[in-house]
């Protein structure tokens, strides 16, 4: 009996381990990435008549290997919910501020998820200095390839 239990008990917490992400959007510094879970993407690098706009494919552990380094973002306690993204995007900059820095997001899309992240770049700048130069590099290591 204390066998069917601890099975039981096993199989109920194994079910609920972490949720699967199926896609993951991403937005920053004139770059819009998307990606499922199977590696298939789109991207849109530059703005408007001067962008240009594409697909790629990335392995399952390029995948897996995206999703670990944005883990710390999805952890962050600024990421939200849909309804939460407005005043997220909207809150006051209350450090120094630099225009014209950019931004990040990141969308975090599964069967039972649905998390937001923003971040604005100029919001003390040299007080996440090391913040935003993992997010720069983040972004420009995303397919396409920068020249794309």
């Amino acid at each position: 009996m204390h066998r069917a239990i601890a099975l039981l008990a096993s199989l109920l917490l194994g079910a609920c381990g972490p949720e699967k992400i199926d896609r993951l959007e991403i937005y920053g510094l004139e770059l819009k990435v998307a990606v499922d879970a199977q590696g298939k993407g789109q991207y849109q690098r530059g703005v408007g008549n001067e962008g240009r706009n594409g697909s790629f494919t990335i392995s399952p552990d390029q995948f897996a290997n995206l999703l670990k380094q944005l883990q710390p973002y999805q952890s962050d306690p600024e990421t939200t919910t849909r309804d939460g993204l407005t005043a997220l995007i909207n809150k006051a900059c209350p450090h120094p501020y630099v225009t014209d820095q950019g931004g990040f997001y990141v969308h975090w899309v599964g069967r039972n998820i649905d998390q937001h992240y923003w971040v604005d770049l100029g919001c003390d700048p040299v007080g996440n200095a090391t913040r935003n130069t993992k997010i720069r590099a983040l972004l420009n290591s995303l397919p396409p390839p920068s020249g794309a």
